[in-house]
């Protein structure tokens, strides 16, 4: 015996993710669709349910009537009281019996049973039949039924990264006759749309530019589903997931600081430890950054926001165009930007122009969740201040001002401040407060 549920979870155990994408679709788009077991496209979804029931069922028997004439001992004649009852009968031989009419009894047989075949006279006995009786009666059996019920399907699509996280930028679409859309994680889809395939539009993945290459990353498809059959429904199961791979765009982790706001003057120019920028950097770096803008325009509206990068490119190459002086740093943090001359002079007596506390505007680039925190304090302190620049989707943030508290950025929110200025300081001419970042900044890290 199979039951609802059993059967069921068989069925549910059975599905697979399937990438269903066409030949030639766009680069990041895909189409995948629940696989269930045995089942062609089309074809409803049902399972087979076996019952035991208990009924009456015909026992065929022989009909057959068996006689053989026999004798016995004594036959009483029946009494009144004996509703038609013959007691009596031992079986003492088989036929011929003697003739009763000369036996000591014989007006009493006669009377009852004649006429009586003539037999031989040395075999006594009573006359007798017996017989046997076959045919057809009924019996309670158990019997196994079959019965086909069709089956509804509940799922929850899950998209996520190379570690596990959402991707929220994930579109998606149901290829059904009422289509569904949305970004991230699909909603629960239940009935048509559970079992529809798919339309999955991935954003490139980004890494970061450094040597040895980063390899790809994937992409995980997974679901959870739950089948229903009238009343009885299964618990939530997983199916294995499916991994795409989608294109990998290294994009180079670079920290601008200018020394004036509006990215304007002479700049810092700092990559991590591992980047395959050099010195002088300009020329890699503005042929890495072409590589970037390239990629995306050839993904074109898969490139989402990234294309924030490819607008707001010709002006990080003109920042630089025009900048008096390009300095190059290699290091993965600075604890003391006094260490770094932005101009030397070459008077005497003339102090050079150290980094520390020069520098009001900030570009950062590099892929997403690529950061830099910046300490107005020496060695990475952070009591007086602290502010860290945050790459998104955009893969660039622009801060044309420092001289904030809070400093505002394009696109908006990517400077957080952990810890607010405060403090005071000697400044060039004067002793004061501060109150910013702008012209404070002596430390820094990438993270």
């Amino acid at each position: 015996m199979t039951t609802t549920l059993e059967s069921l979870d068989a069925l549910a155990s059975g599905f697979t993710i399937a990438n269903v994408t066409p030949f030639g679709a766009p680069p990041g788009q895909f189409v995948v669709q629940l696989v269930p077991p045995g089942v062609r496209k089309g074809a409803p979804l049902e399972v087979d349910v076996t019952t035991v029931v208990s009924q009456l069922t015909d026992a065929d028997v022989d009909l057959n009537f068996i006689a053989k004439n026999v004798r016995f001992d004594d036959f009483a004649p029946p009494t009144a009281d004996a509703a038609g009852n013959v007691d009596g009968g031992t079986i003492i031989g088989g036929s011929p019996i003697a003739d009763p009419e000369i036996l000591p009894v014989a007006t009493t047989f006669t009377s009852l049973v004649d006429p009586f075949t003539e037999g031989d006279v040395t075999k006594a006995g009573v006359p007798g039949l017996i017989g046997l009786l076959a045919g057809t009666f009924q019996l309670p059996l158990d019997v196994t039924e079959t019965t086909t019920v069709g089956v509804t399907v509940q799922v929850q699509w899950r998209i996520r990264d190379e570690h596990g996280n959402p991707v929220a930028d994930a579109e998606w679409v149901t290829e059904t006759a009422s289509p569904m859309q949305g970004t991230g994680d699909p909603p629960l889809l239940a009935g048509e749309d559970a079992v529809a395939a798919l339309e999955l539009t991935l954003s490139a993945a980004f890494g970061e530019l450094t040597l040895p290459p980063e390899p790809p990353r994937p992409r995980t498809v997974s679901a959870a589903i739950r089948l229903s059959a009238g009343t009885i429904s299964t618990g939530w199961v997983d199916v294995p997931p499916l991994t795409l791979t989608v294109q990998l765009i290294p994009v180079p982790t670079v920290l601008l600081l200018f020394m004036h706001k509006d990215f304007k003057g002479r700049v810092l120019l700092v990559v991590p430890a591992n980047s395959p920028i050099g010195d002088p950097p300009e020329v890699p770096l503005k042929a890495a950054l072409d590589d970037v803008k390239d990629a995306l325009d050839a993904l074109g509206t898969v490139a989402g926001v990234a294309t924030f990068f490819v607008g707001h490119l010709q002006a990080v190459k003109d920042a630089l165009d025009n900048a008096p002086a390009v300095i190059f740093g290699k290091t993965n943090s600075e604890s003391n930007l006094n260490d770094i001359d932005l101009e030397s002079h070459w008077f005497p007596l003339q102090n050079d122009t150290e980094a520390e506390d020069e520098l009001s505007s900030v570009i950062m680039i590099g892929p997403p969740r690529r950061k830099v925190e910046a300490f107005n304090k020496r060695n990475f302190e952070t009591g007086e201040g602290q502010m860290d620049v945050v790459v998104g989707g955009e893969l660039m943030v622009l801060g044309a001002d420092l001289h904030t508290s809070a400093p505002a950025t394009d696109p908006p929110g990517r400077i957080a401040v952990p810890h607010a200025p405060s403090g005071s300081r000697w400044h060039t001419f004067w002793w004061g407060d501060i109150t910013g970042f702008g012209d404070e900044l002596s430390s820094f890290r990438f993270g």
